[in-house]
């Protein structure tokens, strides 16, 4: 059974540019309060030449959920997702999602980090799915990706979903991983069906 906010191993780190992006996209209003909580959890000096504990962040993130809530973790995860630059061959849905795992893998380091896998894409069907075998909370992943599949929406795509596949196992539920469906509508009338 896996645990939320926890490490896998101890010397799991991440790297600085990760905790940069996310106080990038935070408001204004709130950067002083996140700064002192991230600085109570060592990670006052972020930038993408330092690297941190990854169990001082899954704490503060712990920390902010608990003051803030979880739909301020998932609008927090999803402003830190837009800051990423991407390469340019990145340029579609489903190489965006694959690069997911990589950018993941490349931001962590020290031991096992988890992973993010394209498990199904379907650009006929318009839909896809991802598993998310990481440490992190589903509100947060599901804030991620949703920044993703926006940011990278199939052409001729009106509606974007992504949520969780309560069929299958999920983190917020104890179990080791939690998969995604993202299903596009191309026109109104594929609301309906």
């Amino acid at each position: 059974m896996s645990q939320l906010f926890k490490s896998y191993v101890p010397e799991v780190e991440i790297n600085g540019q990760i905790i940069e992006n996310f106080q990038n996209g935070l408001p204004a209003y709130l950067k002083p309060k996140i700064k002192e909580i991230l600085t109570a959890h060592n990670l006052s000096d972020a930038r993408s030449e330092v690297w941190f504990l990854e169990q001082d962040w899954l704490d503060a993130l712990k920390e902010i959920k608990e003051k803030y809530g979880d739909n301020m973790l998932y609008d927090f995860a999803y402003q830190m997702q837009e800051q990423i630059q991407y390469p340019e061959h990145i340029n579609h849905l489903e190489l965006a999602l694959m690069y997911l795992n990589m950018y993941h893998h490349e931001h962590h380091r020290g031991g096992e980090v988890g992973n993010y896998t394209l498990t199904v894409f379907d650009a006929e069907a318009n839909k896809a799915s991802i598993e998310c075998k990481t440490v992190y909370p589903d509100n947060y992943n599901r804030a991620i990706i949703t920044a993703l599949v926006k940011r990278f929406k199939p052409k001729g795509a009106l509606t974007i979903f992504v949520r969780e596949n309560q069929l299958l196992p999920m983190r917020s539920n104890g179990d080791e991983q939690t998969t995604f469906n993202i299903i596009w509508k191309n026109s109104a009338a594929d609301l309906f069906s």
